[in-house]
């Protein structure tokens, strides 16, 4: 049975969902301090370590447009998914 035209277009968005977040994922760099950052689509967006030792994300536009993670996270890894679901979705 061939397959359905929805279902190809969405395997297509799955296909360019994940090619984007291997681009967005892969320009980051490590600060002098060793936060993860990028400039992603015009944004500064930055993993860190906080003072209780988890981590959370920001991302500024300019020094008066500024958001920060409203929560902690185990791991710097989950930091980063968190902060490309804000981005992306």
């Amino acid at each position: 049975m061939p397959r359905l035209p929805e279902t190809i277009r969405r395997q297509r968005q799955v296909q360019d969902c994940l090619a984007e977040w291997a681009e967005f994922e892969a320009g980051f760099q490590r600060s002098r301090k060793g936060n993860l950052w990028r400039v992603y689509d015009g944004l500064t967006v930055t993993v860190f370590q906080r003072v209780d030792g988890e981590f959370g994300w920001c991302i500024a536009a300019d020094e008066d447009d500024t958001q920060f993670s409203s929560r902690g996270y185990e791991t710097e890894e989950e930091a980063l998914e968190v902060l490309g679901a804000e981005l992306f979705c």
